[in-house]
Parts: C-alpha cells; sequence; structure tokens
C-alpha cells in the first residue's frame, strides 16, 4: 500500500512543480505587457494572496521518492571487529559468513586440523630474506644486482618447473585464467632457465616462482600445504621486492600480486585471508595506474597481445567483485570508470588453441557485465535496495543464466573440464543466494512461524533452493575429486554460506514444507565439511559454527516429531541468522571502546565479547608467531651457520638436484612441546638425476654436498614428463 501512495505522491509533486513553472512564465509575461503600458508593477503581480503566503512558507520540494521509507534492511550494514589492540576489521552486509567465521574462534570444535609446516628460513642467503622481509618496499642496504643469482641459485631443475606449471594450469585454470601455458612455460621458463636468450625482469621471475608455489600446493602427489611451496613463495616474494611494486609496475606485476594473493588464500591458514583480500586491492590499484582498465585498442594494441589483455583484465575483475560479495567490501574496480571491451568469440576460438580449456571464458565475461556487477551494487549499496529491485534481479540473473550450459563439459574425465562443469553448473545459485541472502534472513527473524508467507517469502524459497543446488553440487564434486577440491578454499567459503542457509531452514522452519527436506540436506554436508576440514582450514574453521546449529536442528527436529509447536526464538544480534545477515553490531575486546560505548548507553555495553567456552578457562598454550621468530633465529647448529657464514655464489646458474627430496634443503621451524610431523619424503616423479664432481658448488653448500647435489648444466638432463 505504501508503494502506491509513495507513486501517487510522486506523482503530484512533479505536476505541481510542471504548473509552478507554467504560472511563472505567466507572471514574467504579464509584466513585460504591463511595463510598455505603466511604470508600476501589474495589480495581480503586487498583490500577495494566501496561497502565495502559504507557498513562501512551503520549504523547497527535494527529489526524494523512496529515501523516506525504511527499508527492510536499512539495519543490515555489517559489523566491524575491533580486538584489544584496535585494529579493526569490517564485514559489510554480504560478509556475513566472514564475520561469522571470525566470531566462531572461541567455540570448540571436535575436528582438530593438522598444524601446519613451517619452513626455517635459515637455508637461504641474508640478503633474500631482507627482501622477503621488506616486501612490498625494496630494501636499502644491500646490492641488489647479487639477489636475483642467488634466487635462481634455489630454483628447481627445469622438468620439475614444468611438471609443476602443468599442474597449475590443469588443476586452477577452471577459476580463473591469469597467466597462459605460453606465457610461462614457452616463453619465461626458457628465458629464466636460459634456454634463450630473451631477457627478463625481478618480476618476471616472480611470476614464474609464484606459479611454481601455487602449483605445488595443488600437486596431488604431496601432502597438503608442503615445505616445497612455501620455499616458492619466499623466493618469489623476495624477487619482487628487488624492483619498486609501487613506483615501477607492469602488468607481469598486478599479475604476481594476484596469484600472491590466491597463495595467501590457499597457504592453509585462515590468518593470511586478510592479506590475500589486501594484494588483490593492491593488484587493482596496480591496474588503474597503469591504464589497464582502458581497452588496449586505445593504446595499439591488437591481435593476440589486445585479447590477452581483455581476458586477464575481466578474470581480474571477476576476482574483485566476487571478494567484495564475500566480504562486503565496496570493489577496488568501479564499472562507471572502466572502459574495457569483453574478448570476442571469435577470438577466444583463435587464440586459446593448446592453452588449458577454460573454466568460463566469454560467458563468464558476459555474466559479470550483465549480472555480478549490478548485484554487487545492488547489495553493498550504502541506502539498501528495495525488494522490487531485488526480484528485478533475480529475473535477470533467471533469463541470462542458464543451468544447463554445462553440457559440452560434463562427458569430460579431464580434471580441467570436470571442475570447469562443476564451475558452472552452480554459478546461478551463487549469484541468486548472494542476491537474497538479506531479505531470506530478515524474512526468517520476522515471521519465524511461517517465513513463506512474509512480504519476503520468495527470497526465502529462492535462497534455500540456490543453497541447496550450490551444497549439492560441492558434495558431487568432492565425491569425484576430493584431494583437489578439499585445498581450494574458496569452494569451502561458498559452501559455508550455503549451509548456513539450510541450516537456518532445519532450525526455524522445519514445519515448511521445502525438498529438498532441510535436516537431511544439513546434515549431509555437515559430514562432508567434517571430512573436508582434514584438509581445508577453511572447512575446519566452519565446524565449529556448524556444529552448534546441528544440534539446534536435532533439537527443532524431536519438537516437530512430538507434534510440539515450535520455539520461537530470540532475536539477538550474536545469533548465527543476525550475523549472517548483516545485522549492524560492533564486536569490540578493545578496554577503551568498549568503556566508551558503555557510557554512551547508559552502563549497558552494545558491543560483544567473543563467545567464551569452558576449553578457555585453561587453553593450550600454542606457540606466537613472536615465539617461532625467537625459535627459529636461536636455532642455528653448524648447518645453518656454514650457510650463514658464506653469502657469495658462483655466477653461474645452478639448480638443486630433487633427487634425495626436498626435506634435506630446507627444514621445518622445530615446534617445542607440541610434536609436528615432520614433513613426508616427497615422491619424485622423475628418475634419479646423475651426479658428478664437476656438480660440486662453493664452500657454502658443503655442509649438505655428500646428500644433495648441485647441476652445473639443466639443459644436459632431458627425462621426460611423467
Amino acid at each position: 500500500m505504501c508503494v502506491f501512495v509513495l507513486a501517487a505522491t510522486d506523482h503530484l509533486r512533479k505536476k505541481t512543480i510542471a504548473l509552478e513553472a507554467r504560472m511563472h512564465s505567466l507572471e514574467d509575461a504579464l509584466a513585460i505587457i504591463h511595463a510598455s503600458a505603466s511604470d508600476g508593477p501589474h495589480p495581480l503581480l503586487n498583490i500577495p494572496t494566501e496561497h502565495d503566503e502559504d507557498e513562501q512558507e512551503e520549504p523547497a520540494l527535494k527529489p526524494v521518492a523512496e529515501e523516506h521509507v525504511a527499508s527492510a534492511l536499512s539495519e543490515s550494514l555489517g559489523s566491524l571487529h575491533i580486538d584489544r589492540k584496535g585494529t579493526a576489521r569490517f564485514f559489510g552486509p554480504s560478509g556475513g559468513s566472514e564475520s561469522l567465521l571470525l566470531s566462531a574462534q572461541g567455540l570448540e570444535s571436535n575436528v582438530t586440523p593438522k598444524p601446519l609446516p613451517e619452513l626455517d628460513d635459515a637455508y637461504l642467503p641474508e640478503g633474500i630474506n631482507i627482501c622477503y622481509q621488506s616486501f612490498p618496499f625494496t630494501p636499502s642496504g644491500i646490492l641488489l644486482a647479487t639477489v636475483q643469482p642467488m634466487i635462481e641459485a634455489f630454483l628447481p631443475p627445469i622438468e620439475r618447473a614444468i611438471y609443476l606449471c602443468e599442474t597449475f594450469m590443469e588443476h586452477l585454470t577452471w577459476m580463473f585464467q591469469i597467466v597462459t601455458r605460453q606465457q610461462v612455460i614457452k616463453e619465461l621458463i626458457p628465458a629464466i632457465y636460459k634456454q634463450s636468450r630473451v631477457s627478463y625482469g625481478p618480476h618476471d621471475l616472480a611470476l614464474m616462482l609464484i606459479v611454481l608455489g601455487i602449483g605445488t600446493l595443488v600437486d596431488l602427489n604431496l601432502s597438503p600445504y608442503s615445505l616445497e611451496a612455501q620455499h616458492y613463495y619466499r623466493l618469489s616474494r623476495a624477487a619482487l621486492a628487488l624492483q619498486p611494486v609501487l613506483g615501477q609496475q607492469s602488468i607481469v606485476t598486478i599479475k604476481v600480486l594476484h596469484l600472491t594473493s590466491i597463495y595467501h588464500g590457499m597457504s592453509g591458514k585462515e590468518s593470511n585471508l586478510e592479506q590475500s583480500y589486501a594484494l588483490l586491492d593492491l593488484a587493482s590499484q596496480v591496474a588503474l595506474k597503469i591504464g589497464f582498465h582502458v581497452d588496449p585498442s586505445l593504446w595499439g594494441f591488437t591481435g593476440k597481445e589486445a585479447y590477452d589483455r581483455r581476458v586477464y583484465f575481466w578474470n581480474l575483475m571477476a576476482g574483485v567483485l566476487w571478494q567484495s560479495l564475500v566480504t562486503g567490501r565496496p570493489p577496488s574496480l568501479l564499472m562507471s570508470y572502466i572502459d574495457c571491451h569483453l574478448p570476442t568469440a571469435a577470438d577466444e576460438a583463435l587464440f586459446q588453441k593448446d592453452e588449458v580449456p577454460l573454466g568460463f571464458g566469454i560467458w563468464g565475461f558476459q555474466v559479470s557485465v550483465e549480472c555480478l556487477i549490478p548485484i554487487v551494487k545492488t547489495t553493498l549499496a550504502v541506502k539498501p535496495p528495495s525488494y522490487q529491485d531485488i526480484m528485478d534481479l533475480d529475473r535477470k540473473v533467471r533469463a541470462f543464466v542458464k543451468t544447463n550450459d554445462t553440457g559440452a563439459f560434463s562427458a569430460d574425465t579431464r580434471t580441467a573440464t570436470s571442475m570447469a562443469a562443476f564451475a558452472r553448473s552452480h554459478y546461478q545459485a551463487l549469484l541468486l543466494m548472494f542476491l537474497h541472502r538479506g531479505f531470506f534472513a530478515q524474512a526468517m527473524s520476522d515471521n519465524a512461524l511461517d517465513p513463506l508467507k512474509s512480504p519476503y517469502g520468495e527470497s526465502v524459497l529462492a535462497a534455500y533452493t540456490s543453497a541447496c543446488v550450490v551444497l549439492e553440487d560441492t558434495k558431487s564434486q568432492y565425491s569425484k575429486r576430493p584431494h583437489l577440491l578439499s585445498r581450494v578454499w574458496r569452494v569451502w567459503s561458498l559452501a559455508f554460506s550455503a549451509a548456513v542457509i539450510v541450516g537456518t531452514v532445519a532450525i526455524r522452519g522445519m514445519h515448511l514444507d521445502l525438498q529438498p527436506p532441510a535436516f537431511k540436506e544439513f546434515e549431509s554436508a555437515c559430514i562432508v565439511f567434517r571430512d573436508a576440514a582434514e584438509t581445508s582450514s577453511r572447512a575446519a574453521r566452519a565446524m565449529p559454527i556448524l556444529q552448534v546449529m546441528l544440534e539446534k536442528a536435532f533439537q527443532a527436529r524431536e519438537r516437530y516429531r512430538q507434534r510440539q509447536k515450535p520455539v520461537l526464538p530470540e532475536a539477538r544480534p550474536d545469533d548465527e541468522l543476525s550475523i549472517f545477515g548483516g545485522r549492524t553490531r560492533l564486536v569490540s575486546t578493545h578496554p577503551v571502546i568498549t568503556s566508551l560505548i558503555a557510557a554512551a548507553n547508559g552502563g549497558c555495553s552494545s558491543s560483544e565479547s567473543p563467545p567464551q567456552t569452558s576449553s578457555q578457562a585453561n587453553p593450550p598454550i600454542a606457540p606466537s608467531d613472536d615465539d617461532l621468530q625467537n625459535q627459529r633465529h636461536s636455532h642455528n647448529n653448524a648447518f645453518y651457520t656454514t650457510q650463514r657464514q658464506t653469502n657469495q655464489r658462483s655466477p653461474r646458474a645452478t639448480f638443486a638436484d630433487l633427487s634425495g627430496g626436498w626435506d634435506g634443503l630446507f627444514h621445518e621451524v622445530p615446534r617445542p612441546s607440541r610434536g609436528v610431523p615432520p614433513q613426508g619424503t616427497m615422491n619424485s616423479p622423475y628418475p634419479a638425476l646423475e651426479s658428478g664432481d664437476a656438480a660440486m658448488l662453493d664452500d657454502r653448500w658443503s655442509s649438505f654436498m655428500h646428500s644433495y647435489n648441485i647441476l652445473e648444466d639443466p639443459t644436459q638432463y632431458h627425462h621426460p614428463m611423467r
């Protein structure tokens, strides 16, 4: 009813403005005609009427149609977390899942993730470690020209490098295309391994190294989060610091930052996620600084160069948009300032030959423009959207993103095509889930007994059915490729959002006639999360929340079976649904802020503390990062001391012999009183490399030459890929 009244009011105001404009025109015409016959004003223009006085007292009209009508989501601005040190983290309206996961830190879980190995950097020269620590700045006080040869001396054999790059392409191109096979395997590797005379810079070296690092993370022949991946990451970050990231950028710089962001997300450390988000934002700012958002044709680029630039820009754009939806933070790239054309289907068919099949390609870029960008603008806007806006976008998404677009991929058993089919199969469901999640939470809170009869009942159905599709596809793909899927953090972030929606219906809507049944769907999702939590830190972080929700769902099912009335949940700012829906709240453990809020509220603080459990009375003391750092520097045995004493290296490019495994080359940081299983010896996919006296290096390597050899010339070994 309010909508019709609002529309009528707006219509009348517009008509009044038009009549006033006509009246003033007539007055002006009358004044001009009367001025030719008399010096005084016309009587009708000189005597104000009561109506005129009312008009003069009336304030100026403002073109505000809907801003006086409070939106149902006007209180869903997100959450602000402030810890005891004053460190703040914001998650916006659509970032409720991340806020919920952050709130789960104090909860118990029956799933204990395996402790992650930590690389001891003592085997690396001091120059490399200084550059690593100084990122994103270029260090001073050291001769940078000597550091790059040091980094290159720690490269693997060329066969291993090619294998890891191929693994990277096969296992992750379904999610993004940041580098191509042509660029890395046919251009970068030959140049860096001195098989071609093409020049390259520090950021080119960093690009290849970070690809090796991520390729190691998704090498299913290795244990998750291996030390070898950390080794390549350290080398890449050190190489990145050799050339000023903030002053001498190129497209390669953007790609390295983007891939480093992905590495942090896949590293298995939840504490690295904020670095992942920050690095992607930094990559976006570098892209704007070098004019990457402008179509390459305007700079004179044509053919494959123009195609590659367009493809990568829209991959970057998609990454930024999804990060915004997951965190609820505004995107670092705004569509109103972008003038980069979409690649054409003809270009894709021509230039994607000999490349790994894409997960999205042109189809994904079009969906980003037509659906993803409008959803981000609508759901993250300062002014909450109207429900009509949501439903208009719903129809657009259903019409544009078809669910049967995966037919060409489904029959192929290749990893790249199987994962591409998985990504496309529920893309529409993901878009609809994020579009409706706010009004879903509102309906479940306001109409707990029958949310389907809420004004936002359509959002309840849309969010629930979409969440079920996401969970079903995730469970199905996990049964096919569990080792790969458990290493991709974004899969479990999105699946967690879907699980919270289904779990909410299982708790509050057991009496609703929905298909599939909510409890059964939620219980099976928890089983998959519990299994994946053995590897995935993201799934492990989600388990405490899911366990609490599953217990509530059990209780709701028992009440329903006993034909008891549903218990109306008490609305609290710290319950799962309020947090997930993005309800405005401040979570602070900072004493000053907490006391100020308490004083402002008359002694009752509106801030919240993390949930406390009985296990926190005497929590197990884990070594902090500072403790590990001190432990690392105190662990100076004869092996590391020998390596530190000599900083010189043979000017020849040398590559490590890995036939004995990587564990002897670098070591895990010792962990006192909490025995961490040593990193398992890697099963090399290559035959044992031959060794000889000519492979010996200088004294800095002599301490481990009894078990490892260094190759003078990597080109003398030609072992086929296996």
